[in-house]
């Protein structure tokens, strides 16, 4: 009997605990629909595409995770902004990027219940452009990258 012994180490694996590509040109998915929040929202086209002249929010269904990872292909209109949503509860318990292309800005906020974190970093955003947006949770601290590069600015515990 032959065998292997010994250790080797693993890379880490980033697990998406929810995930949709929209692929089924609607909203549904098992863990219940997403929701437009603020601003006209469509699947149609197998992307999550929203209209709208100021803001436009679209939040997923609740999950919650010690360790994940919230990732949505995004763009905004001159002079608007949208909002990605994770960890959403409700209103008070959620996690929020804002792209501001109205202010050239970042935004990331925490709510959890009586206590909110906030943080505000300018960052060039140029119009009907699609940036990939994540924010990670390390089971202490939110970290986001846009198109790959992190975002220090915005890390907060």
């Amino acid at each position: 009997m032959s065998g292997w012994t010994g250790s080797q180490d693993s890379p880490s694996v980033s697990v998406c605990i929810f995930c949709d590509d929209f692929n089924d040109n609607d909203f549904n998915t098992p863990a219940g629909p997403w929701i437009p929040k603020k601003g006209v929202w469509s699947a149609a086209s197998a992307d999550a595409v929203g209209s709208t002249r100021s803001k436009g929010d679209l939040v997923s269904p609740d999950f919650s995770c010690t360790t994940c990872t919230f990732e949505a292909h995004i763009s905004v209109q001159a002079g608007g902004r949208v909002s990605l949503f994770g960890w959403y509860t409700d209103g008070g318990r959620s996690v929020e990027i804002q792209l501001m292309q109205d202010k050239q800005k970042l935004f990331i906020k925490q709510n959890s219940g009586a206590a909110s974190i906030k943080a505000t970093t300018p960052f060039p955003i140029a119009a009907n452009t699609p940036y990939d947006v994540q924010a990670s949770f390390d089971g202490t601290n939110f970290q986001v990258t846009v198109n790959g590069a992190p975002v220090p600015a915005l890390t907060i515990a």
